[in-house]
């Protein structure tokens, strides 16, 4: 998953993105932290700051790895 996420956010495919954000939750992947860590990137790569930054505290545990995604697409974003 964190290969095909990667691979949304390198294209900017939202819309991919966005599909694959729905089988992960359907899934159960939500629970694994560098799943959810690579969807707040490609929320921010594909523009859409807001959708990362609700992924990030939706999340029940964070790690360094969640908390860079985080800090990295603010600056990306210009905060």
């Amino acid at each position: 998953m964190v290969s095909v996420l990667q691979a949304c956010a390198a294209l900017t495919a939202l819309e991919q993105g966005r599909f694959l954000h729905g089988y992960i939750l359907r899934r159960g992947l939500d629970s694994i932290l560098p799943v959810m860590s690579t969807l707040i990137t490609m929320y921010a790569r594909c523009g859409k700051l807001d959708l990362g930054e609700r992924v990030f505290s939706m999340m029940n545990k964070k790690d360094a790895v969640s908390w860079n995604s985080l800090i990295s697409s603010y600056g990306v974003h210009g905060y």
